[in-house]
């Protein structure tokens, strides 16, 4: 599944209570003149197509992100599908070649001698679990070349997870998904409950920033009701060269088959910052979950904070958002506070923490959408 971005894709539904915004993504009109020039452009286009197995039992390789390349760099990327095979399109001849990665396997570069004839791809076992690994290794900010050997090689299985998780695949996919909104008292008693069940081509409901926005404001920004803002960390955002300059990583053994890459903003953020975890199932080969919570100001002790993003896995290779939430703390104003100053008073305003706001959901069912077949 490829997971947005942003919250929405064309318009907006509405503005909820409070101010919060509940998108949706309106089906697009086709238009007659756009299909034929579509159509013409697609027979002019040149097809590789071929087949990934593991290269110790022949075994199919599901959902492996393949990429073609040419001497400009990358053309177009796909995964894998249930049985091992992939296509792709090229807008012209080449030479090509092409990138296959896949957490828990090795990468492989290889050539494309015939773009007519399918491709075989024999990717070597790359196991996630690392040897020696179980206490905790030094911290690092801004991964480099020289940073520890440990700490690369699980990142590169981590952005090859959240790659195949952000790339869109074909046929698309529908989500009957199962949201909620609620506010909580402080000590999370729930003070109301907004739930929808809802047919969505994302799941995935929090908001998001750009590397720009975050760098030079922080993780939250001022809501037009007078609250704050919080932003959830995208794949994409996780993927670019700003999270991995920006942050500091930390590499722990948790439970039995788990490791967890644990990542906070670094000492010259801005604003309110953000920690968190991606925690790997070696012995699966693929990304759990990414857990995340707010630092970075004194209000931010609430205990209760912060958000989880699930992942999940279809027959035919495509990861999708299998479950997400997030809970953000509200606060309202107390009672002056009188400060003395020589022979001056101040009066100061207080703040308290009134409560949490969560927002989340779940998957229950997906649905692949086959072309000429009615939604």
């Amino acid at each position: 599944m490829n997971m947005p971005v942003a919250v929405g894709c064309i318009g907006d539904r509405g503005v909820g209570e409070r101010g919060r915004h509940v998108a949706i993504c309106p089906g697009g009109i086709l238009l007659l003149g756009a299909l034929a020039v579509g159509v013409s452009a697609l027979h002019a286009q040149v097809r590789v197509e071929g087949r990934l197995v593991d290269a110790g039992d022949d075994s199919p390789v599901v959902g492996a992100m393949v990429a073609l390349l040419d001497d400009t760099g990358e053309l177009t990327r796909t995964l894998s599908n249930d049985v091992g095979d992939f296509l792709l399109r090229a807008p012209a001849a080449g030479p090509f070649s092409l990138l296959v990665e896949r957490i828990g396997y090795r990468s492989q570069v290889v050539s494309v001698p015939d773009p007519g004839r399918p491709v075989l791809v024999r990717l070597p076992v790359q196991p996630v679990a690392l040897p020696g690994i179980d206490v905790q290794v030094e911290p690092v900010c801004a991964l480099a070349a020289n940073t520890s050997v440990e700490i690369l090689a699980v990142w590169d299985e981590i952005r090859k997870a959240l790659s195949a998780a952000a790339l869109t695949a074909e046929p698309p996919l529908v989500f009957q998904v199962r949201t909620f909104e609620r506010e909580l008292e402080r000590d999370l008693d729930p003070r109301s409950l907004r739930a929808d069940t809802l047919l969505v081509p994302e799941g995935l409901g929090f908001e998001f920033a750009d590397a720009e926005q975050l760098e030079a404001n922080g993780w939250t920004e001022p809501a037009e009701d007078g609250g704050t803002r919080y932003f959830a960390p995208s794949p994409d955002l996780l993927l670019s060269s700003w999270f991995t300059r920006a942050h500091c990583f930390e590499l722990t053994a948790t439970e039995t088959d788990r490791l967890a890459l644990r990542f906070r903003s670094g000492e010259a953020a801005h604003g309110v910052r953000i920690e968190g975890s991606f925690v790997l199932d070696a012995a699966a080969a693929r990304l759990s979950h990414i857990a995340f919570r707010f630092t970075g100001d004194r209000l931010l002790n609430a205990e209760h904070q912060g958000g989880e993003i699930h992942l999940g896995g279809l027959p035919d290779g495509r990861w999708y958002v299998s479950r997400w939430t997030m809970r953000t703390p509200e606060y309202r104003r107390g009672p002056l506070r009188r400060t003395q100053m020589g022979r001056r008073l101040l009066y100061q305003p207080t703040t308290t923490l009134s409560g949490y706001f969560e927002r989340g959901g779940e998957v229950l069912q997906v649905v692949t959408l086959t072309p000429g077949r009615p939604r």
